[in-house]
């Protein structure tokens, strides 16, 4: 007497294909995801060690000097002078002892969030970095600005932050 189970026959090419593109599709999300995921955690950024600024500085009567733990230091021109909003102006950034690889300055209210007005320098030299900016119009008759200087050595990040009238 032959036994009442039959041998499973071979899966056929249709099925096998619907189960490989299956898994396929899984896999492909699955790392979509996990891909999602991770480009999603913050990113960690260095600390910014900030610079002491000399006293009594003021940038619409002449260039202003910040200094840095190390003995690095950066020196802030703007002209032509005064700066006054609505009119493009020249910002140059003068590093001593200091290798960037890239200087970044970001102008805006000392009292007010005005929104982003953060831009690249375009290097001149190993230590000179120059771009244009301009104040924002704003409604009030005086205003109180500050322009923080943003440099990115291989040790960190370093920052200087300028107020003037």
């Amino acid at each position: 007497m032959r036994g009442r189970f039959t041998a499973v026959s071979p899966m056929s090419p249709t099925l096998r294909d619907a189960f490989l593109l299956s898994g396929t599709l899984i896999a492909a999300a699955s790392s979509g995801y996990v891909g999602w995921r991770l480009w999603q955690q913050p990113q960690s950024t260095p600390p910014v060690v900030q610079g002491e600024v000399m006293r009594g500085c003021d940038l619409q009567r002449g260039p202003c000097t910040a200094s840095f733990p190390g003995g690095g230091h950066l020196t802030l021109v703007m002209s032509p002078r005064p700066v006054t909003p609505g009119t493009r102006f020249r910002i140059e950034v003068k590093l001593d002892n200091l290798v960037a690889s890239a200087v970044h300055v970001d102008l805006g209210s000392a009292v007010m969030y005005m929104g982003g007005h953060r831009q690249r320098l375009d290097a001149r030299s190993d230590s000179l970095f120059a771009g244009q900016a301009m104040l924002p119009v704003c409604t009030r008759d005086h205003m109180d600005w500050r322009l923080t200087v943003t440099v990115r050595t291989r040790n960190g990040v370093l920052g200087a932050r300028f107020d003037f009238a």
